[in-house]
């Protein structure tokens, strides 16, 4: 959270005031709209970035901060109480505590929004820096757990195996084929590949040994 952050919030409010008023002409009056701002820990770089507006805590974890002729409401996640009605914020704390305190305390609607945020704030993530490219390698895997049976299946149906390895990770997407659709695009050789001579008569029948043995001996 910095001044640029407070600049952008004034910005976007200017031009949303304009887009639903009836004309440029007739805005909507601005006391019909407020301002909020919310940054995960205590906004120090906002502190020495502008040094002549000064935080007055409303609050613990709200505070409000005159930029220019505007208020805005600023939320700090980190400091708000552990109560029920801050459980979503402390999913957002950034703190293991905060995190598993809204884990268990707030009530999702939505499941599957439930499953993303775990992702995101898993007990391993809040100890190191989490990526845009880790979510993105994550995200699959998650994905692939909420699909009904009848959505994964149509999902092999509709993907050649190299497709679907290019879209998720190998050891998830392969816990989900049977044996014969993880060999279906492959070519005789390929699956034989790795396979000893001894290793591929094993799995012969008795009949089915004749059968080569007459086949090899033709030959």
């Amino acid at each position: 959270m910095d001044a640029w952050a407070l600049d952008e919030l004034i910005g976007h409010f200017v031009n949303y005031r304009k887009q639903i008023s009836p004309t440029m002409d007739d805005l909507l009056p601005v006391d019909q709209f407020s301002l909020y701002a919310v940054c995960t820990r205590h906004p120090e770089k906002l502190i020495r970035e502008s040094k002549h507006n000064k935080l007055r805590e409303i609050q613990t974890g709200v505070f409000d901060v005159q930029w220019g002729v505007r208020s805005i409401r600023l939320l700090v996640l980190n400091k708000m109480p552990a109560v029920d009605r801050n459980a979503i914020w402390q999913l957002f704390s950034s703190t293991p505590k905060g995190y598993h305190f809204g884990q268990q305390r707030y009530r999702w609607k939505m499941s599957d929004i439930s499953n993303i945020i775990k992702i995101l704030y898993s007990r391993e993530v809040l100890d190191m820096t989490y990526t845009v490219e880790d979510f993105q390698r994550d995200l699959p895997k998650e994905l692939l757990t909420m699909l009904t049976d009848e959505q994964r299946s149509e999902l092999v149906d509709n993907l050649s195996v190299d497709e679907m390895l290019k879209r998720f990770p190998p050891d998830e997407m392969l816990k989900h084929l049977s044996p014969e659709e993880r060999i279906r695009d492959l070519s005789p050789e390929e699956r034989i590949r790795d396979l000893s001579p001894d290793e591929m008569l094993k799995h012969l029948s008795p009949k089915e040994r004749q059968k080569m043995l007459d086949l090899l001996s033709r030959k």
